[in-house]
């Protein structure tokens, strides 16, 4: 195996499938409002504020401009939720499944709806079809993973290769990737949306999605047993079994005692996750309106260094905190101070430089996702991964669209109490507060000295692990029969 192998496996692949999606965004808003306008036949520039000049703004927006917004605001929605829901069943019936035969395949699925979204788009572009075409890319998409199928083949694959000892680690530089990723496609996508091209730059997606179909099947190395041909032969039936949709959340509801830690953590990722989603919302409609009254450029630039900041942040001190001997646990609690500093500093913004110093001063809070993804991965059994992260990636999914719904309410109901308006963000404070407590309870009962490891009583599953047989059927066995299955060229570092 070579150096590259041994140290890099899976992560240029999430960076450019990151790249690729962080990219399409800007360029299918633009898209849809360039469409939207040529109805209303008006023209409207998107380095605009959206906002009133009674407050002292500079541009007034008419009548048929707020129109033109709701409208487009409206389609970006409904092309949210048509990926979103089929993204959801894709992540139930391939987790589980995953952990049977195999994560490439589950990674491969991803990349091919990439491309298959980026074509339909450029047969919109090219052949001047209606918008309702889109979401025809945006199901098929959906139903072949999205990114959240992708990122539980990516954190699976991870928490097979390495050790308990260092997965935190290997886990958080792979986080980084989405972090890098969606900043350098953010500033690439804001390029291709001021050159009004937008036909290049779904060619360069639909690439993207090529190129990591590609990586993931030649260069990278299965990380679950290898099967006997007999049992091979079942794959595409053992797809369709029910019991795939199940197991993902019977880790959470299943009678003994020792699930309660895996729940208390997933109750604080869906907290951070709600949180962290309706950030980018809430900072749209904030930095348009006054006091600020910022430009879609100066948007874009404040959230790819938002991004930036915390991918380095995860590079830089993540490896810093685990290699001083903290938990897991206790990264999670810097990390949520850190954000919790974040949104205060940002409800209070009332100048750009203040906007400004908020990627600085948040640039831990990245470090409390990777931080969950690894504690979850150590609370159950390794033949359980897939359905952990499929359980992760739903609420993952799910978790954005409420936040969605959520802050893009509660900032009109909200913004006369304050000046500058900031209540969602404070409101967002609290919602961290909450899980910071939850995380202390968490180590309370879970935690007699800073060891990440599983204590024995609760790891039920210690004894054994389920495998399947050549009919696909699951039996027990003992882990060290399952060590013995693995393949001889991953190597857990």
């Amino acid at each position: 195996m070579s150096l590259f192998q041994r140290y890099v496996t899976v992560e240029p692949a999430l960076f450019l499938f990151m790249f690729a999606a962080f990219m399409s965004y800007p360029l299918m808003y633009e898209l849809v409002m360039k469409r939207v306008c040529d109805e209303h036949n008006c023209t409207i520039s998107s380095d605009l504020p959206k906002n009133s000049s009674s407050h002292g703004c500079p541009h007034v927006p008419s009548a048929i401009k707020s129109r033109v917004i709701h409208e487009t605001s409206l389609w970006i929605l409904y092309i949210n939720i048509a990926n979103s829901l089929p993204s959801i069943m894709a992540a139930l019936a391939t987790g589980a499944w995953s952990d049977r035969v195999g994560r490439k395949v589950v990674m491969s699925f991803p990349a091919v709806g990439l491309s298959v979204n980026a074509f339909f788009v450029l047969l919109v572009w090219y052949l001047h079809l209606p918008l309702e075409v889109l979401f025809a890319g945006q199901i098929l998409s959906g139903f072949m993973g999205g990114y959240g199928t992708f990122n539980l083949g990516m954190f699976a694959y991870m928490s097979d290769i390495t050790s308990t000892a260092y997965r935190t680690t290997r886990i958080g530089i792979l986080e980084s990737m989405i972090f890098l990723g969606g900043m350098l496609g953010n500033i690439i996508g804001g390029l291709w949306v001021r050159s009004g091209n937008f036909a290049p730059a779904f060619w360069c997606i639909f690439a993207c999605g090529i190129a990591v179909l590609l990586y993931v099947n030649v260069i990278v190395r299965e990380s679950r047993p290898k099967r006997r041909w007999s049992y091979q032969q079942h794959k595409c039936k053992a797809f369709f079994r029910c019991n795939n949709l199940v197991k993902a959340f019977s880790l959470f509801v299943r009678f003994q005692y020792p699930y309660w830690p895996l729940v208390l953590a997933i109750s604080v990722f869906v907290l951070v996750s709600i949180n962290f989603a309706g950030i980018i919302d809430v900072v749209t409609l904030y930095v348009f309106d006054w006091p600020l009254c910022w430009s879609s450029k100066q948007l874009g630039y404040f959230l790819a260094s938002k991004m930036g900041m915390n991918g380095v942040a995860i590079l830089l001190f993540l490896p810093l905190l685990k290699k001083v001997g903290l938990s897991d646990l206790a990264v999670i609690n810097i990390g949520l101070v850190s954000g919790v500093a974040s949104l205060i500093l940002m409800g209070l913004a009332s100048h750009a430089w203040m906007m400004y110093l908020v990627p600085v001063v948040g640039a831990l809070r990245g470090s409390v996702v990777p931080s969950l993804r690894s504690l979850m991965s150590k609370m159950v059994n390794e033949n359980d991964h897939g359905a952990l992260f499929a359980a992760v990636a739903c609420f993952e999914v799910s978790c954005s669209l409420l936040a969605t719904i959520i802050f893009n309410n509660m900032y009109p109901a909200t913004n006369h109490l304050l000046t500058p308006h900031g209540v969602c963000f404070f409101f967002m404070s609290g919602m961290l507060v909450i899980a910071m407590i939850v995380t202390i309870v968490l180590r309370q009962g879970w935690y007699s000295s800073g060891d990440d490891s599983l204590p024995e009583r609760f790891n039920v599953n210690a004894d054994y692990d389920t495998l399947g047989d050549q009919d696909g059927n699951v039996r027990k066995s003992s882990t060290s029969d399952s060590v013995s299955c693995m393949s001889s060229n991953v190597i857990r570092v």
